[in-house]
């Protein structure tokens, strides 16, 4: 999550992982799905206190 929220691309945590694309990808949908938003801005908005959880 930190990778994520610190900018890097998937493709990017997976080749720092030494994982295939779809691995990371897999993880990050997740990570989504558990704090209910649909994309990384929302996801940093919520990281950051500055949205609200209905």
């Amino acid at each position: 999550m930190l990778a994520l929220l610190s900018g890097q691309s998937e493709k990017q945590i997976a080749s720092s992982l030494e994982q295939s694309y779809s691995t990371p990808h897999s993880h990050i949908k997740a990570i989504y799905r558990k704090f209910g938003v649909n994309n990384r801005a929302a996801l940093m908005a919520l990281w950051l206190g500055k949205a609200h959880l209905s």
